[in-house]
């Protein structure tokens, strides 16, 4: 079951998170906690909770060797500190799910994607373990892998996979619509503010 999460936590990015780098004035590089399945998005705040653009503060990001490292674009000497100009990063990134440990450990992935989760483990299941598919001429048991529930349970996941990132893909695309509707018709998009009510992870 673990592994079959997993896969499919790598595969649809259904589960996010948002992380807060820690000691910003001492760091100009972190490392990426193992969980992290795709760093997709950085955001600089200043003290007044407002977002700042990257441009705008001569600073841009990379990732190398599991390491998120911070870069001056106006000069090519390293960096030894953040502006002070940003006063808190955020990162948002897509993540793997808890292990699994005893049966009574209930599953991180939502429960409209559980059936999915199982199909995986099926088909894997199947795939790995030979099972009574009949007996031969002679009376013998035929112990064999069964391609057939092999077939049908990666048909199966495969399927929930794709109406999983469509559904994803939905919800974050009313996500921005809804950030943005209420300010319709303006000549431009107010500078955005941090939103206090997310929960955050320490990056440190």
């Amino acid at each position: 079951m673990n592994h079959a999460q997993d896969k499919f936590a790598r595969r649809t990015h259904v589960l996010k998170k948002v992380g807060d780098l820690k000691t910003i004035t001492s760091q100009v590089s972190w490392g990426i906690p193992s969980e992290v399945v795709e760093l997709y998005e950085i955001e600089l705040y200043d003290s007044n909770g407002i977002v700042l653009d990257k441009v705008n503060v001569d600073i841009d990001w990379f990732v190398d060797g599991g390491v998120l490292v911070f870069f001056d674009t106006t000069s090519t000497a390293k960096i030894t500190t953040i502006p002070t100009s940003i006063t808190t990063i955020w990162t948002r990134y897509s993540h793997l799910p808890t292990a699994l440990v005893t049966v009574a450990t209930a599953l991180t992935i939502q429960l409209d994607f559980t059936e999915a989760v199982l199909a995986g483990a099926l088909e894997t299941l199947y795939g790995r373990i030979s099972v009574p598919l009949g007996i031969d001429r002679q009376g013998n048991p035929i112990i064999a892998i069964n391609f057939t529930a092999v077939k049908y349970w990666a048909g199966k996941y495969n399927e929930l996979v794709f109406d999983a990132k469509r559904w994803i893909n939905m919800l974050d695309s009313t996500e921005r619509e809804v950030r943005n509707y209420q300010f319709a018709g303006m000549f431009s998009l107010p500078k955005e503010a941090k939103d206090a009510n997310i929960t955050v992870t320490d990056w440190t």
